[in-house]
């Protein structure tokens, strides 16, 4: 399947999943967020698809890639913030 055509298809689960639950549904394919997307998303939604093992395993290399990655983001953080204080964004 095309990237269009899982984008559709990942919309049409999202409406139809909207219209079961209280607030927000977001239907993601985690191999295609951001690590600290994906490690949120583990962390704090609700499995879908997938055996539980194979949901674990990813679990805990994304935890141990959004621990490695962690100076990173906290650096692209305070270059953002320096650069809204000095008007260039």
């Amino acid at each position: 399947m095309g990237d269009r055509e899982r984008f559709r298809c990942r919309n049409r689960i999202d409406a139809e999943l909207q219209t079961y639950v209280d607030g927000f549904a977001d239907v993601s394919d985690i191999d295609s967020l951001p690590t600290y997307v994906a490690y949120a998303a583990l962390r704090d939604g609700r499995i879908l698809v997938g055996d539980e093992r194979t949901v674990e395993e990813r679990r805990q290399r994304l935890r141990a890639e959004y621990e490695r990655t962690e100076p990173d983001r906290e650096r692209e953080r305070r270059e953002f913030i320096d650069r809204l204080a000095r008007g260039e964004t």
